[in-house]
């Protein structure tokens, strides 16, 4: 992963961008159906944004992912510091996201003391790099079958995305963020 200069205002050098193969058009955008993942939370890894928080504690930084033409962009923010590292397609070797069972209750839950429970996932994603250098996040409930959608639907990771649940037996909610230190 490489270090990529991002202004305050969230603005990329055009060279880094030329350097990933440029943006994809207006009407490629529309075609893929967005060029960017939902927000993960970005656990560890990254130098640069392990530097965000400062090391104070309950911060979170809050990263996603933009497909360029030759590479990916990963940008984090945590409490409006920026940073971005980007790396190209070739350089990755593996991605993997594990789906947390998470028992919560359903919507009907105002009905009855009996209330109906639904199970959700909660995510883990590595991204594994040739030099077998790991990058963790997490995803939340809300957002773990978008980021799913998004790295299953691009081609470029066709050959490396794998995805797969946890042997970890169905968790509360809130033992399963203890189980996973979030």
């Amino acid at each position: 992963m490489q270090i990529v200069e991002i202004t305050q205002g969230g603005v990329i050098d055009p060279e880094d961008i030329l350097w990933l193969g440029g943006s994809y058009s207006w009407l490629k955008r529309i075609r893929r159906g967005g060029i960017g993942s939902p927000k993960v939370i970005y656990v560890s890894g990254i130098p640069s944004f392990d530097q965000l928080s400062h090391g104070v504690a309950g911060q979170t930084t809050f990263a996603n992912f933009e497909l360029l033409t030759e590479g990916l962009l990963l940008r984090a923010n945590c409490t409006q510091r920026l940073a971005a590292v980007a790396t190209r397609y070739e350089a990755l070797k593996a991605i993997r996201l594990t789906g947390y069972p998470v028992k919560v209750r359903g919507p009907r839950r105002w009905r009855s003391k009996t209330a109906n429970y639904d199970v959700v996932y909660k995510g883990a994603l590595t991204v594994v790099d040739q030099e077998d250098q790991a990058y963790y996040f997490a995803t939340r409930v809300s957002e773990f079958e978008a980021v799913k959608a998004f790295f299953s639907k691009a081609p470029e990771f066709a050959a490396i995305f794998s995805t797969g649940l946890s042997p970890i037996p169905l968790q509360e909610d809130s033992a399963l963020a203890r189980q996973l230190d979030l």
